[in-house]
């Protein structure tokens, strides 16, 4: 089995800006850090027990947002 303990975790850091908006478009751009620090624990059928160093791993996201308005009542 693989077992992976989160020892630290680093809250996640979340922004969002505007870039672009008028009546009819808006553009914004958003992204998120994650990091934390990990070990790993495994045991095979031998049941001989493999451990890792601590390692930090991170993740991050960016996503574009884009709409406009084609209707009164439609935006895509």
């Amino acid at each position: 089995t693989l077992l992976a303990l989160a020892v630290l975790a680093a809250a996640s850091s979340v922004n969002a800006a505007e870039i672009y908006a008028n009546d009819t478009t808006a553009v914004k751009l958003k992204g998120e850090v994650d990091a934390y620090l990990a070990t790993t624990k495994s045991t095979n059928t031998a049941q001989v027990e493999t451990k890792t160093d601590p390692d930090v791993n991170v993740w991050g996201k960016i996503q574009l947002d884009a709409e406009t308005k084609l209707t009164d009542t439609l935006k895509a």
